[in-house]
Formats: C-alpha cells, sequence, structure tokens
C-alpha cells in the first residue's frame, strides 16, 4: 500500500530535464563556425551562479572538409556554494557532427562525450559534474511522471500558472513560498488579475487534490 503521493512517479529517481542545467549546440553554434573561437556561456541567472560557467573553444586540429571543427572543449569550475573556494577543476571534450540541411547549410551536433550519440542537448544533473545525455542520466520529463496522479498534475499546472504571471518566473510549489507572483513590468493590471486568478485557481485545484488523498488514506486507516 503507497503512502501519501505515491504513484508511479515514485519509482523514477533520476531527475527530470527541468532540474538540471542544460547546455543547446543551438546556443552555442557560433563556435561551431570554425576552429579557434572560443567564449564563456552563463548557465544561470547572473554572474554570481558561478558553477554554471562554461568556457567553450572550438578545436581544429582534424577539421571536416569545410573547415568546421570537429569538437568542442569544455572547461569550468565547481564552487562551494557559502565560501566560494573552488572545490574542482573540469577540462573535457565532445565531438561534434553535422548534418546538412535541406535548404543548405549545415546543422551542428552534440556526439555525447559518454555514449556518443548525436544530441542537440546535453544535461548536467544536480550532484553530478560531468556533461551527458538525457539517455545516459536517464533524465525524464516531469510531465510524464505526472501522469495519472492528480496532486503532482495540479502542482505542474500551479507552477506553470505562477511561472507566467511572476515577474521573475518563478515556479514555487503550491504550498511553499512565496505563494504570491510579482507583476512583470510592463504588464497592464488587468492582464496581471487574470494571470493572478488562474493561479489562485490552481492553487485550489491543488488543495482540493491533496485533500481528496488524505481522505482516501483515512479511508484506509479505519
Amino acid at each position: 500500500m503507497g503512502g501519501l503521493g505515491s504513484g508511479r512517479h515514485e519509482y523514477a529517481k533520476t531527475p527530470t530535464v527541468g532540474e538540471c542545467a542544460s547546455l543547446s549546440i543551438n546556443g552555442i553554434d557560433e563556435f561551431t563556425e570554425s576552429p579557434g573561437l572560443g567564449g564563456k556561456v552563463w548557465w544561470g541567472e547572473s554572474e554570481e551562479e558561478a558553477k554554471r560557467l562554461i568556457f567553450v573553444s572550438s578545436e581544429g586540429e582534424s577539421a571536416t572538409a569545410d573547415g568546421r571543427p570537429r569538437r568542442l572543449r569544455f572547461r569550468y569550475q565547481t564552487k562551494d556554494a557559502y565560501s566560494g573556494d573552488v572545490l574542482d577543476e573540469f577540462d573535457y571534450r565532445t565531438q561534434l557532427d553535422y548534418t546538412e540541411c535541406y535548404f543548405g547549410g549545415y546543422r551542428p551536433w552534440f556526439r555525447c562525450p559518454d555514449c556518443g550519440d548525436r544530441v542537440a542537448k546535453l544535461y548536467l544533473p544536480p550532484g553530478r559534474y560531468r556533461l551527458g545525455c538525457r539517455e545516459c542520466y536517464e533524465l525524464g520529463y516531469h510531465t510524464s511522471r505526472t501522469s495519472g496522479d492528480e496532486i503532482k498534475q495540479a502542482e505542474l499546472r500551479y507552477k506553470r500558472a505562477f511561472a507566467k504571471a511572476d515577474k521573475d518566473n518563478r515556479r514555487p510549489h503550491p504550498n511553499g513560498m512565496p505563494g504570491i507572483p510579482k507583476r512583470p513590468k510592463g504588464m497592464y493590471q488587468d492582464t496581471f488579475e487574470e494571470l493572478e486568478a488562474d493561479v489562485w485557481a490552481a492553487r485550489d485545484e491543488w488543495d482540493e487534490a491533496f485533500n481528496k488523498r488524505k481522505r482516501e488514506l483515512l479511508r484506509r486507516m479505519c
């Protein structure tokens, strides 16, 4: 017999893609134009999130026939969240691949550093320090893991409604802080009030689903 919140989503212990930092090839495709290019890429919302800073550079020891680099080099550090001290440094490479586009040109792809599969995104799950593809880290999608669970579905709707109404796109838990979205700059008050109403409706839906689950458990215990 499962406890409160139990369901098939409980069997998935790996993170979802939404819980991971991700690096898209589309976001750094300028580094694939020619060898010798490089720069820094911030993964976080601010430069204070130093663990999200990656230095990317393209290497041309073995360029393609049209002069494109065959691999990218990633360099970054992990730091202590409190002291800011450097904990470790990482320096490794991932292969690149290209496919010809229908209307001309080429589309770049990553080759996963671990399995070598061709992917458009690489992920860095919480507590992990090396980029890898979704399959290697067994990452799931939150929507698929909430299927069949009313509480999780209501929680997801609340988070989406809150992010849409909030100036910082926050996605808090319906039973946690901050509780009240902040109106984005430039948004009409009427529009904000409509979005805010959606937040409260989603919160009520979550309350109803949560209380329903509690009643079911109490009946089983009696």
